[in-house]
């Protein structure tokens, strides 16, 4: 976030600059409002055209309206707060609304402070030069709605009375007189005052303006008839002095006066800036917290809202490398770790090299001890150990064919390896038994390389309502087996049923078939 380093005040007659420095509130700059004072502003700004400003308003330009609308919420409140304004205040640029509550009868509408700067035009010369020159203009405050934050530090803490009317001097020797109902502003009237050295016109002039702004609340029915006002005066001392002995509380007006040396705003003050005005006690409370704009437009802003974007990319990115330098630092100390870790396994290699020699110049003769027999030996067992040849795919393509094939049960397997597929593995076949023969032509054996996986698969048919059915079913088992690749050769040694012409086929037409074994010799190459 951008902290607002620079406040600037406007009155009818001056623009005043206050900064904060060593902790301390000072105002370096007051420019007379006319176009001279433009012109050494212009100048001013050239010097610091980077330092964001909040401009703090108090003329006599500025209108307040407290009207009611209805209780809504989202769109249709905008949209209602929108249209009021547009009718109370046509044509004017700055504009706010701040809302009060609600009312305790009726409809409960929501009470709304409604307040404008009807001449634009003074503030616009001076806003001019600083769009000109893209300063950060963080916002457009109301100091009759900050006047409010002033109250907490007059107020003791077990009396807070529920009408109150804030009068004080600006630069300019004009008196803001801001109605307060339950500390929501209400009313503000700027009062010229007259120029005099004596101090009791000054007091006398004081408690009329207090009685014509009683008379006026009371007429708005803001303030009731029978309750007395709670009027409070910021001063400096000597002011306050001759307040306190001139003005008398009457029944319906009660005097509150405070030494503006010794509120304590959180910021300290020069000493020459300690007068008759609590300008600078306004000044203090606007740059010392961080406010909503008041009356500033998004168009006025935007230079603010880039600058502060600004920021949180440049902290991102301050971030980001401070999260970089700690990351290559705790890599940096892994890397000095692995670095120990190496030369410490280094120096442990090298002794147990230096025992290794020692042992095996010591070692008695032994017959591997000869390097070729070693080696020999060695490649001997690597190829005794890659020899080694586990059912696995054998199991593979009999699985794939027999999970279409849910009417065979398999009961036993046996299974072995030769260089041989014609090696002889269970029953031997008669003559008349057929070969099923594979998809491609049988290879022969060309070398030791080649070797086979063979199987002799004993099982039967669970379900079928007569042998030829059964026949069919092994048949389509020994037919799709064949279809595989890798598959040599599929034999069936023994059907469900023997129909070979040396067989004798002994029946009755309404016998009952229990039933249907088969075997089947499967050769697989691999």
């Amino acid at each position: 976030m951008i902290s607002t380093k620079r406040i600037f005040l406007l009155t009818g007659d001056t623009l005043a600059v206050y900064q904060r420095q060593a902790g301390n509130l000072v105002r370096p700059h007051v420019f007379p409002n006319n176009s001279t004072g433009l012109r050494e502003f212009q100048n001013y700004l050239n010097e610091d055209p980077w330092t964001p400003i909040r401009f703090l308003i108090d003329v006599m330009d500025e209108e307040f309206r407290v009207e009611t609308i209805p209780h809504v919420f989202g769109t249709d409140r905008h949209a209602l707060v929108a249209n009021r304004q547009r009718r109370l205040f046509r044509d004017c640029p700055y504009q706010h609304a701040v809302f009060q509550g609600r009312e305790t009868g009726g409809r409960r509408d929501d009470t709304v402070l409604f307040s404008a700067i009807t001449n634009p035009e003074r503030l616009q010369d001076w806003l001019q030069p600083i769009a000109q020159r893209k300063i950060p203009l963080a916002g457009i405050h109301s100091l009759p709605i900050l006047s409010k934050k002033l109250l907490s530090h007059l107020f003791s803490a077990s009396v807070i009375p529920d009408y109150v009317l804030l009068i004080h001097y600006n630069i300019d020797s004009q008196l803001r007189q801001s109605f307060f109902h339950r500390q929501h502003l209400k009313v503000s009237r700027l009062a010229m005052m007259p120029r005099t050295e004596d101090p009791n016109d000054t007091i006398f002039t004081v408690q009329m303006e207090v009685e014509n702004i009683r008379r006026y609340l009371i007429g708005l029915r803001l303030l009731p008839l029978e309750h007395p006002l709670d009027v409070y005066f910021p001063g400096n001392a000597k002011a306050l002095i001759h307040l306190s002995q001139q003005a008398t509380d009457a029944p319906n007006v009660r005097y509150h006066v405070t030494d503006i040396g010794k509120l304590d705003i959180g910021i300290k003050i020069s000493d020459e800036l300690r007068g008759h005005s609590t300008d600078p006690i306004f000044a203090g409370i606007l740059i010392r917290s961080t406010f909503s704009n008041h009356y500033a437009p998004p168009i006025d802003t935007r230079h603010f809202r880039t600058a502060r974007l600004r920021t949180v990319m440049y902290a991102i990115g301050v971030a980001m490398l401070i999260v970089s330098i700690i990351w290559s630092t705790l890599h940096l100390a892994d890397i000095l770790s692995i670095r120990q870790r190496i030369a410490v396994l280094t120096r442990q290699a090298e002794i147990y090299e230096t025992r290794y020699a020692h042992i095996e110049a010591n070692a008695p003769e032994s017959p591997l001890s000869d390097g070729p027999a070693l080696k020999s030996a060695v490649r001997t067992a690597v190829v005794l150990k890659e020899s080694k040849t586990t059912p696995y795919e054998m199991l593979f393509a009999l699985s794939r064919v027999l999970d279409r094939e849910e009417r065979l049960e398999i009961g036993e397997i046996e299974w072995s390896v030769s260089t041989d597929p014609y090696a002889p593995m269970g029953i031997p076949p008669r003559k008349s038994e057929t070969w099923r023969k594979p998809t491609r032509p049988l290879s022969q054996p060309e070398s030791d390389k080649n070797r086979y996986q063979i199987a002799l698969v004993k099982g039967r048919v669970t379900t079928f309502t007569d042998y030829q059915e059964a026949i069919r079913s092994v048949e389509g088992f020994a037919n799709a087996l064949s279809k595989l690749d890798a598959m040599e050769q599929v034999r069936i040694i023994k059907r469900p049923v023997n129909i070979g012409s040396e067989e004798t086929l002994v029946g009755e037409a309404n016998m009952i078939m229990k039933e249907a074994n088969f075997v089947v010799r499967v050769v697989l190459k691999i």
